[in-house]
């Protein structure tokens, strides 16, 4: 069994190995590293691909692709739509319209004026 005298200098002894003690902090980046390391492997196929073919080199090509394509289909379709073609149906209309067989036309069959 320890005496009195021995006790003290155990914990006398042990606080003063605890005099130079410090935060204990990780490696930089660990926690980078470590979620790399628990991740790796582990990704399924799909994500795999969407990640892929989620990077910029190939992202913005294809919008610039798309975005031309587009501007190109809506020139067009504004070519396409002259506004002579509107005019001549629209007066095409109204000369079906008003060539003067309207209402009068059924006020002439049934011999009443307006």
């Amino acid at each position: 069994m320890i005496k009195g005298k021995d006790i003290d200098n155990l914990v006398e002894d042990t606080l003063q190995s605890l005099d130079g003690l410090k935060k204990a902090s990780p490696a930089p980046y660990f926690h980078v590293r470590l979620m790399a390391r628990m991740n790796d492997g582990n990704e399924s196929i799909p994500f795999k691909f969407i990640s892929s073919i989620m990077q910029p080199a190939l992202i913005i090509p294809a919008v610039s692709v798309l975005l031309v394509f587009h501007i190109y289909m809506i020139g067009g379709y504004l070519k396409k739509r002259s506004p002579t073609a509107t005019e001549e149906r629209v007066q095409a209309l109204a000369l079906e319209y008003n060539n003067g067989s309207g209402t009068s036309f059924f006020y002439e069959r049934n011999n009443e004026n307006p």
